[in-house]
Parts: structure tokens; sequence; C-alpha cells
């Protein structure tokens, strides 16, 4: 670079670092480009077409999604049961802006009657502790969550 300034350097290379002489050309070198599965990350194949084929495109998410926990086998119907009866509810645009905490709070009020009736209270306290355990909410929060559900559950006892 002795000798010459920077316009004539930079007039030989090109914004992509190369030579302007032997200037890239991703059309030409189509078949040069490695490409890998972002999934699998295995290395892709010209013969395996566009990657966004592998995926199916599900019309009706909600269903796939129910269906999908429904073919678990290292899990009991009963968490399949709740997880359903969960992800349907969480959906919902009500949640969008709330604390998990109120969002909890919601699922026992809506859901209380369908838990209690389907023996899902157990399945309930799992699943806040799971919430507990990944700090979605702190300890005076899992205990106000419990104590409403046990206060609601009374109710349907009655």
């Amino acid at each position: 670079m002795e000798g010459k300034t920077n316009n004539e350097f930079n007039s030989k290379i090109s914004h992509n670092g190369t030579s302007k002489d032997n200037k890239f050309d991703s059309i030409k070198n189509k078949n040069n480009r490695i490409f890998f599965n972002s999934v699998t990350g295995e290395k892709m194949n010209d013969d395996d077409g566009n990657e966004a084929d592998m995926y199916e495109i599900v019309p009706d998410m909600e269903q796939y999604a129910q269906d999908n926990i429904t073919q678990y086998t290292d899990i009991c119907e009963k968490d399949k049961q709740f997880f359903k009866l969960w992800n349907s509810f969480i959906k919902s645009k009500e949640n969008e802006f709330l604390k998990f905490e109120d969002i909890l709070i919601n699922f026992l009020n809506i859901n209380s009657k369908y838990l209690y009736d389907n023996d899902l209270r157990k399945n309930f306290i799992l699943h806040l502790v799971a919430v507990y355990d990944n700090r979605q909410i702190d300890d005076e929060n899992l205990l106000n969550i419990i104590d409403i559900m046990d206060k609601i559950f009374r109710q349907n006892v009655k």
C-alpha cells in the first residue's frame, strides 16, 4: 500500500473485500455456496429443495398443538389434559399485557370448575412450581395463588 493513496487502494477493493477484477458474483457462484439446515445443522444438497418446504403449513395451529400433546407417550393423561387447557387459555389476547401472576389467577378463575371436576389440582400445582422455578413468579405470588386456589376449590366442594 506504500506509495498509493487511500482512494487508489479503495478503488481496487470492492465493498466486500475482494478485488473489483475478481468481484464475487452470487449468481455465477451459486453452486459453490454451502447451506445448512437451520434445525438439524446438517449440510443441505441442491436436491434438498427449499428448507421452508420441509415445514408443514398448518391452518389450525391450536388444533395442531393439541394433537401434538396427545401424541406424547412419556406424560400421563392428566398432564396432557392440563397442558391442553393451559395452552388454549394462554393464547388469549386478554393475557397479553398482564403480569404472570395475574394470568395464573385469571386461569384459576375461569377454569377452576374444570380443574376441580377433572381432578387437575395437583397438575396445576406442579405447573406453579415449574413457573416458580423459572422465576416467573416469586414466593409471595406462589403462596397467594395457592391460597386463591384453595378458596375456590373449597367453594366447589360445598
